[in-house]
């Protein structure tokens, strides 16, 4: 064979070999025509999904990865046996490093991820990270992102080594390694720059990276992490889909998809813990129902050990007064047959007379209300936030971040007519969550034992909203709203608010004793509709507080302090209304 043959014949071979190999390549690898990768297409526009809040993903940021620390080291360093540990971790968990395009398709799409998902990006194009930690990735078939700036590329004597052209053209025509855009010169602070630097330091190493190697660049990190509004405002323009800061919180949480949340590595044990911790507690994911209207009608009894009385049927609507106000009232002014008051509100003091509420908020007849205390919106993070329009309702965790505004619930279902936060997701999927699931996700002192109320749907999409006739935990109620029948719950204002009102009659209330009724709520919940014609409440016993398990009356009661604040903490703890008339009035003809 001569020399040409053999050369031909070993091409022909290693074509066919490669032809039964798998393609490893993710994210922005290049395509079969790099100059097709490059050319420029419009991009449209995605930000955070609601429907993204299925799951915590943790973004880790690391920078160079050296064999053994010395005099020389840099706290952002990462060895050899530190970054193996960790992908070990990772592995151990059966968990699963994402892409780029992975990660933006959960946040934006709400496409699932695995459990354990772990999103591993490298910063400032280190030759290391080649050198020791790609081979540690092989091994675990992990990939990762490497956001690289484009003014040091193959420097080999400015500060420590950095990777050349060839070098990330070989990972990323591999598979390993993943090529996004961390500027030209990494300015410290890219917001400190005029608009036209900034839009040079953005434009131009994404067009290098596109050109040197054939690829499409989508992604961007901002060095140091700052940026300000005209920084992503450039980045949008210039089609840049997801861009990240170093805030150390999971991506999903995330105010937006240009501010995408990552840990320094040396965060990493507290990053993981804290995104396993919340994937295995928190109410994570968005649950979806189709209501089902129904006359009227409402059911007492002892379910799994607890005395409740609840109404079913009808379509809900949510009423907001401009003061407070008993539920009777809600009820009659809105024509309603049933209703139950909402949910929890700023001033828990009986004297208060305003209306705000806690957390985002939206009534048929009113606008959308973001939660106005920024001081209070983290320990918000994950209760439920509920929100329907004719046919469909929908529950999902609270990202503070991103969920206090209106787009993302338009975003889902654009005809919303009704929204508001409870003050925990008691019933989730048929199940009822346990205190410890429950605790850090909810209001405080869900397990005091007072009289509790609750609001959710049957398994066909029946509404159903009642309450204990005595003093349960919201654990206990979680059980025995199951045992009633209900596949998803939320917990209402409970302790005086406590107020459920049918046909002109209280079924339940907050009444401590005949002189101690319900206090006045801002909010409430109406059921509209058609009584059952088979209901006959002619001998029904209204609650006068004394009735059912726990013995209110004569409950010791624990004397409570309170404390005037300038930001109130979200209240579960209730005080002793006055004496007010707890009495039902007829309806009313006009507003």
């Amino acid at each position: 064979m001569t020399v040409r043959s053999a050369l031909i014949f070993a091409l022909l071979t290693a074509a066919l070999i490669g032809c039964d190999q798998p393609d490893r390549r993710i994210g922005n690898a290049p395509s079969p025509d790099p100059a097709a990768s490059s050319s420029p297409t419009e991009t449209v526009w995605k930000d955070i999904s609601l429907k993204a809040q299925t799951a915590r993903v943790p973004v880790i940021m690391y920078h160079d990865v050296i064999e053994r620390r010395g005099r020389k080291s840099e706290w952002f360093d990462v060895t050899k046996e530190e970054f193996e540990k960790q992908m070990k971790t990772i592995a151990n968990a059966g968990g699963k490093t994402l892409s780029m395009d992975e990660l933006y398709k959960h946040l934006t799409d709400g496409d699932p991820v695995p459990q354990h998902s772990v999103v591993v990006t490298f910063d400032d194009n280190y030759q290391g990270v080649n050198d020791i930690a790609v081979p540690i990735l092989r091994h675990y078939n992990f990939k990762a992102t490497v956001f690289v700036h484009t003014g040091f590329v193959g420097n080999k004597t400015q500060g420590r080594p950095k990777m050349d052209w060839p070098t990330l053209a070989s990972l990323v025509n591999e598979g390993v390694m993943q090529v996004e855009d961390h500027t030209i010169t990494h300015p410290t602070d890219i917001s400190k720059l005029t608009e036209d630097q900034q839009r040079h330091e953005l434009e131009d190493s994404k067009k290098d990276l596109e050109k040197h190697l054939g690829i499409k660049v989508d992604y961007l990190a901002y060095p140091t992490g700052n940026n300000d509004e005209t920084t992503r405002r450039i980045a949008k323009e210039l089609g840049y889909k997801m861009a990240f800061t170093m805030k150390g919180d999971a991506a999903e949480v995330s105010p937006d998809i240009l501010r995408v949340n990552r840990f320094e590595q040396t965060k990493f044990d507290t990053a993981w813990e804290a995104c396993e911790t919340e994937n295995n507690m928190a109410p994570l994911g968005v649950s979806q129902i189709t209501l089902h209207d129904a006359p009227i009608t409402f059911r007492e009894g002892k379910f799994d050990g607890s005395d409740l009385v609840y109404v079913m049927g009808g379509k809900p609507i949510t009423v907001l007064g401009e003061t407070r106000q008993s539920v009777g009232q809600f009820v009659a002014d809105a024509k309603g047959v049933a209703g139950i008051n909402g949910t929890f509100f700023s001033m828990a003091a009986i004297s208060a007379t305003d209306n705000k509420l806690i957390g985002p908020s939206k009534v048929p007849a009113g606008v959308f209300l973001p939660d106005i205390e920024p001081d209070r919106l983290p320990k918000l993070r994950d209760r439920p936030v509920i929100f329907w329009n004719g046919t469909t309702a929908m529950i999902a965790p609270f990202a503070p971040g991103v969920m206090n505004t209106e787009d993302p619930y338009k975003s889902v279902m654009p005809d919303y007519t009704d929204l508001f936060m409870s003050g925990a997701w008691i019933v989730k999927g048929g199940v009822a969550r346990t205190a410890d699931q429950m605790k850090d996700y909810a209001s405080k002192d869900i397990e005091d034992p007072r009289r509790r109320a609750f609001f959710g749907f049957m398994a066909d999409g029946t509404m159903i909203a009642g309450a204990s006739k005595g003093s349960v935990s919201t654990e206990a109620l979680a059980r025995a709203v199951v045992a009633a029948g209900a596949t998803e719950a939320i917990l209402l204002d409970s302790g005086f608010s406590t107020s459920l009102v049918f046909d002109g009659k209280v079924l339940a209330s907050g009444h401590s004793d005949d002189a101690n009724p319900s206090r006045p709520v801002p909010h409430a919940i109406v059921f509209m509709g058609e009584k059952d014609p088979n209901v006959d409440t002619s001998a029904l016993i209204e609650d006068n507080g004394k009735a059912g398990q726990g013995g209110d009356p004569a409950r010791p009661r624990r004397r409570r302090r309170h404390h005037r604040t300038s930001t109130p903490a979200a209240p579960d703890a209730n005080p002793a209304p006055p004496s007010v008339p707890d009495t039902v009035p007829p309806p009313t003809t006009s507003r």
